[in-house]
């Protein structure tokens, strides 16, 4: 599930909304819900704990038979399907103070692997009556796939950077090399991994 921001998006005499992308993606619902006049309220609680591991591959299923299939988290496959992208990805264990803030010094993982989030009870108010919680992850981050028509599809580098003007950038750009990201680099991104 995902939230899309559409304030200001749509006229109000046409409600159509066209959504494009060059991934395959299949949608089974889709809602427009004008927040406006609504009682909504929005907390936003900040990671105080997040763990970088392996998992595997939960077992894609189908319940109708049809697309787009679901995943059970109880039933995971823990061989590697895939290649894998060769670099230095990050090391597993704590990496907390790596999402506190979009700064290019990021999580950098791979097939396979998750990141356990815990958050405080105590960020969260009282549900009130007649109400009910939902929970959105709201993140800032980048992907990169194997696709053939992927710049750079075999490895991690080059790492992509907020404020790039495109991707591959060329000579005239690169990763931030001040002491905080070689840093950042140094500590957390020693994990070497060649890609089969």
């Amino acid at each position: 599930m995902m939230t899309l921001e559409l304030t200001d998006k749509l006229l109000p005499t046409d409600q159509r909304l066209r959504i494009s992308s060059n991934m395959e993606l299949y949608w089974d619902r889709i809602f427009l819900a004008p927040l406006a006049h609504s009682a909504l309220s929005v907390q936003e609680a900040a990671v105080t704990q997040a763990d970088l591991h392996f998992l595997g591959y939960p077992k894609e299923f189908s319940s109708d038979g049809r697309l787009p299939k679901l995943y059970d988290y109880d039933s995971v496959d823990r061989m590697i399907p895939w290649k894998s992208m060769s670099g230095q990805y990050t090391r597993y264990g704590d990496v907390t103070e790596l999402l506190d803030r979009a700064d290019d010094c990021y999580v950098i993982m791979g097939p396979g692997e998750e990141i356990t989030l815990r958050f405080s009870t105590h960020a969260f108010s009282a549900v009130p009556r007649g109400f009910q919680r939902r929970f959105i992850l709201k993140t800032d981050s980048f992907c990169k796939d194997m696709d053939l028509y992927t710049a750079h599809p075999d490895t991690v580098t080059p790492l992509p950077f907020h404020s790039m003007t495109q991707y591959p950038y060329d000579a005239n750009e690169t990763y931030p090399q001040d002491l905080r990201h070689q840093t950042y680099r140094r500590q957390y991104n020693t994990r070497t991994v060649v890609g089969q």
